[in-house]
């Protein structure tokens, strides 16, 4: 690999890290006009696929279609409750005061659940965008990372690229750091990966992608884990809690004081 110039590397930290003493560091090379295809590539080589809204909500409703076992008036009913909720979800996004009925989401988030666990479709697209939300933002960064600092990790390279293993070594020694920082009450750490998912996610705003990453993690599963529908893993806290104690959680995965929704039969 080609030495870089200083001028090439910048230093960053992970935001809720503002706070810790003796944080890690670390050194980013400057993405090139050809690494965005670089990374298309090597997602490609990684078999990484990623499902869109649009993809899993149409499945979701052909298996609903298929397995419907009452009236078709009912199932035209639900086929709307669904949607109407795919579509509070999009207004969610768009408006963060806006919330999202707890119990709705509960009963959406069943019926769900029930059609995944029956329909092999469902199945195959819950377990590719969940290996993509947890493997597409390490392949970024193992392309761009250029060492550490205070971590205790050795760096290397494997063809160019920081390789997996060590990147897993990354995640379990931040998730350690993290685990003790909040136990010792430092202000700003949140447990579970939130660091270590704010440094993947700076990998990818590198390449300008940040956005698009922000999208994948928040967009419905056809298993839902939180009350919105979609599962609530480290790089979606880490841009909705840059720092967990400097501002109060977004409102789009609060619960109203109406409880009225029946639920899905």
């Amino acid at each position: 690999m080609i030495p870089l110039s200083k001028e090439e590397i910048s230093s960053w930290s992970p935001e809720s890290y503002a706070n810790l003493a003796g944080a890690p560091a670390f050194r980013f090379r400057a993405p090139t006009p050809r690494d965005k295809r670089r990374y298309q590539h090597a997602l490609s080589v990684e078999g990484l696929r990623f499902y869109s809204d649009e993809t899993v909500q149409a499945e979701i409703l052909h298996a609903l279609a298929r397995l419907w076992e009452g009236s078709s008036e009912d199932r035209a009913v639900t086929e709307g409750r669904f949607k109407a909720f795919w579509a509070s979800l999009e207004y969610a996004r768009q408006d963060p005061t806006f919330v999202i009925d707890a119990d709705e989401a509960d009963a959406i988030a069943e019926a769900t659940a029930r059609l995944v666990d029956a329909w092999s479709p469902l199945r195959r697209m819950n377990a590719d965008n969940r290996r993509f939300n947890d493997e597409a933002p390490k392949v970024a960064l193992g392309m761009f990372l250029a060492g550490w600092s205070n971590l205790p990790v050795h760096y290397r390279l494997e063809d160019g690229v920081v390789p997996m293993e060590v990147l897993d070594q990354v995640e379990d020694a931040m998730d350690a750091i993290e685990t003790q920082a909040f136990a010792d009450n430092v202000e700003g750490i949140v447990p579970g990966g939130l660091a270590f998912m704010q440094l993947a996610l700076h990998a990818l705003d590198l390449m300008g992608l940040g956005k698009a990453a922000e999208k994948n993690s928040s967009s419905p599963s056809p298993s839902s884990e939180d009350q919105s529908g979609s599962p609530m893993n480290g790089r979606t806290a880490a841009r909705k809690g840059r720092s967990a104690n400097s501002r109060s959680k977004p409102a789009t995965t609060r619960a109203t004081t109406s409880r009225k929704k029946r639920a899905i039969s």
